[in-house]
């Protein structure tokens, strides 16, 4: 059996409306709720002006594989904060901004960013390692949904 931990993804951002029932899906695919109590996620959590909050339990690795593959194939930022898995991995900050890959983050158990001294000397001064940190404390954007920039064409997309 693969390792497995418990997550919240937070995802923010412009999405194109009719990118919403794909999105419900791979939320689905991933046994993600709307909060630990189990209450499903329904379209209603989706609405400008909010940040979108999923939790799930026993994720292999931690990670949300089918919403963070969404959203990295439609340039739709989130942040994912995983639990750690006792022998195999520690908890992790997943940062994606919208553009090119995720960046990830070891954290502590409550969820600050930490940089061990190896890290620091590899980014070579105290700047880079300040801006490593800002990368990481990444603000997600609150939820527009509607015209957005198709990443794959350069184009305009109207949702309405």
């Amino acid at each position: 059996m693969a390792d497995r931990a418990s997550a919240m993804i937070q995802i923010g951002g412009t999405i194109s409306g009719d990118l919403i029932p794909a999105l419900l899906e791979a939320i689905e695919c991933d046994g993600g709720k709307a909060d630990w109590e189990g209450n499903a996620i329904e379209l209603s959590h989706i609405a400008a002006g909010h940040i979108l909050e999923v939790c799930a339990y026993e994720l292999v690795g931690g990670q949300f594989e089918c919403v963070e593959a969404f959203c990295r194939t439609h340039g739709i930022a989130f942040v994912r904060r995983s639990d750690a898995c006792s022998g195999a991995f520690g908890p992790e900050r997943a940062v994606h901004t919208g553009d090119g890959a995720p960046r990830y983050y070891e954290v502590n158990d409550f969820g600050r960013i930490v940089l061990t001294q190896r890290e620091l000397n590899d980014l070579g001064s105290i700047a880079a390692a300040n801006a490593w940190f800002e990368a990481g404390d990444f603000a997600l954007p609150l939820l527009s949904i509607g015209t957005r920039a198709n990443p794959s064409s350069g184009q305009e997309n109207d949702d309405g």
